[in-house]
């Protein structure tokens, strides 16, 4: 914790060393107002929403969503490893099947386990990024009881480039490639990104069980995919837009600590993900209708030994989900305005554990209401499902933000109750599922306050304090019972903590710098169990403090610098309380960007983990030490 608090005076008082490359202009914050905004971002009072930077962005193009998120949030992301190896994110000391991932509104966590995994979501261009902490149940539905990711694509972005070349090599012989365009021509608007990368994802390692280092072996993985995405306005009032994200994966799995080498574990993924949207502005009101279909096939297999002629292991899941979300809004007199929704669900698992293919609909209404007075914001959502395999209680949300002192003390408060579904492996794996499992239910109540202070010398600062308290019932939990493991309802936990994020920007005639202290503190810890083993102690993989020091300055020469600096305590990783150790680690990225009038050319330099610190985020995954990739990227804009 004290590396934190030391590196962050440090950044910021190097900000103000800035001064000297000339006068500040003034920073202004500016608050959007977006009366056809989805019901996720329209019912958001009372929550911490943050949106990651363009800028953030375009430095991890060619990375993942997972690799930005533990550069810049202090969310907890736990990864096996290697390049392309499974990579997961939860919130607030809880599950990663407690977290929700969605693109573009639907949720893409896997129907079987349901989580999401981060290394198969790329960062493509003309996409949006925002954090969702805490998050409504009656909003978010199933799953996100800690909070959300939300991945939009952006249409008429009158700013983004025409074409875009991004090739990039790395550590691991690691390379990757994209190409992006967009067109736009009166009302219609095309875009789209397609990318590959390769890499070896072989690094040396000490294994602590072996007590000795080894270089990890078979660890090669190769994707491809493309999205496409198209806007067509009819008029200022109307829109029709979609998407289609395609991709596939091979990637072969390395042994864990202790394990022998000479091992043989392969698994190739596939994707296909379809979505239509189409936005309708009234007089009083607006119109939004989606539909998306998505598909998932996964592979896997295992030999006992690589030149083995048959299989040990082999299995297959496919799954095909329909999706349909509507909503009415219509805004009234007296700062008022009512929604009327509904969001249906259609899932099929084809899955050879299951015994034969499992089906499950899922039909929701949402009402809500909102007022909007400028300085207070109240809004209040309910909704109920009803599902073939477990419905859900009555889901209610308020949430409420107050501007107590105009454009610098707003305080927030919110009250939301949250359920799970139990996933299709909890109720149907063959041996050990449960049909009779209830789903995870429980409330959240979050408060917090954001001030902002402008000041003409030293720029704009921000900082949002926020603290919430969280019980969830009936946790899902897979115990052995001899040499099989049964999915119960097991755990009633306790989530909370506190929430901190101070932010400084400051905008001069050369140099723009731009800074940010996170720092998370989460007990979660189970409350009761069924066999009343564990109580008191903490969940699996939940460190207490998480900590981000981000820190961004760029010169109007093009050039730009960015450091990162994370910590993690330590985390449990089983009933005897043994864990992993704390760590921390330093990123950095050097950009240089020349303009040759429409065409942009940029070389961008990462290294990952600095100083080449030993770490581990799952139990006998290493994660790698140093690792570097060079970037070049060549834009043109009309």
């Amino acid at each position: 914790m004290y590396r934190t608090i030391v590196v962050g005076l440090l950044i910021f008082g190097m900000s103000f060393f800035a001064y000297a490359e000339g006068e500040f202009r003034d920073s202004v914050l500016v608050e959007e107002v977006q009366i056809d905004a989805p019901r996720k971002k329209h019912f958001i009072e009372g929550y911490n929403y943050k949106e990651i930077t363009d800028k953030l962005l375009k430095n991890f193009a060619n990375r993942t969503l997972g690799e930005l998120l533990q550069y810049s949030s202090g969310l907890n992301i736990r990864s096996n490893g290697s390049p392309g190896a499974l990579s997961s994110i939860s919130f607030r000391g809880l599950g990663s099947s407690q977290t929700q991932v969605n693109w573009n509104g639907f949720p893409v966590n896997s129907v079987t386990l349901g989580s999401a995994d981060l290394s198969n979501i790329p960062l493509a261009s003309g996409q949006s990024v925002g954090i969702a902490t805490g998050v409504a149940g009656a909003s978010y539905g199933s799953g996100a009881i800690g909070g959300a990711i939300n991945i939009d694509w952006k249409s008429n972005q009158t700013d983004a480039p025409n074409a875009l070349i991004n090739l990039a090599t790395g550590s691991m012989g690691t390379f990757k490639g994209a190409a992006g365009y967009q067109v736009q021509a009166s009302k219609l608007q095309l875009s789209g990104t397609v990318w590959g990368d390769i890499s070896d994802g072989d690094f040396t390692y000490y294994d602590a069980i072996k007590q000795d280092e080894f270089k990890r072996q078979n660890a090669d993985y190769h994707q491809m995919g493309v999205q496409q995405y198209f806007s067509f306005k009819n008029s200022n009032y109307s829109e029709l837009k979609g998407g289609i994200w395609a991709q596939a994966k091979d990637l072969n799995l390395p042994s864990i600590e202790g394990a022998s080498l000479d091992n043989y574990e392969n698994q190739k993924d596939s994707t296909l993900r379809i979505f239509l949207h189409y936005k309708k502005l009234f007089t009083i009101g607006v119109l939004n209708a989606k539909a998306a279909w998505f598909y998932a096939d996964q592979h896997y297999i295992k030999k006992t030994k690589p030149d083995d002629d048959f299989y040990a292991t082999e299995s297959r899941i496919k799954s095909k989900t329909w999706f349909a979300d509507g909503s009415y809004r219509v805004y009234l007199p007296y700062h008022l305005s009512f929604d009327f929704g509904f969001a249906y669900q259609y899932t099929t698992a084809i899955v050879d554990a299951y015994g034969g293919d499992q089906h499950e609909q899922v039909l929701g209404l949402i009402p809500g209401l909102k007022y909007d007075n400028k300085a207070l914001k109240v809004n209040l959502l309910v909704r109920k499902d009803w599902a073939n395999t477990v419905n859900s209680n009555v889901l209610i949300n308020l949430g409420v933000d107050y501007e107590l002192i105009q454009n610098q003390l707003n305080v927030r408060g919110a009250y939301s109750q949250k359920f799970r579904r139990p996933t299709f492996n909890d109720l149907y794996w063959i041996p050990g599922g449960n049909p009779d499992l209830q789903p995870e239910s429980g409330y959240s109540i979050e408060t917090g306050l954001v001030y902002k202070k402008q000041s003409d010398l030293f720029g704009l600062f921000s900082f949002d304090l926020g603290f919430y308290y969280s019980p969830i019932d009936n946790m899902i939990v897979w115990r052995p019972e001899g040499a099989t493991w049964y999915a119960n309802n097991y755990r009633n936990v306790l989530s909370r903590g506190i929430d901190f994020r101070l932010d400084h920007s400051i905008t001069g005639s050369a140099l723009n710098w731009h800074n940010v202290i996170s720092v998370s503190y989460n007990k979660a810890t189970i409350e009761s169990s069924a066999d009343g083993r564990n109580e008191g102690r903490p969940l699996y993989y939940a460190p207490e403090w998480i900590s981000n020091v981000n820190s961004s300055i760029s010169h109007n020469s093009g050039y730009s610098l960015d450091f990162g600096f994370r910590t993690a305590s330590k985390s449990y990783f089983d009933d005897s309380k043994k864990y992993l150790d704390p760590y921390w680690i330093i990123n950095l990225n050097l950009a240089k960007e020349i303009n040759f009038g429409k065409n942009k050319f940029a070389t961008m330099i990462n290294v990952d983990n600095l100083f080449n610190h030993r770490y581990q985020t799952v139990r006998s995954y290493p994660m790698p030490g140093r690792i570097w990739q060079v970037n070049l990227k060549y834009s043109f804009n009309n």
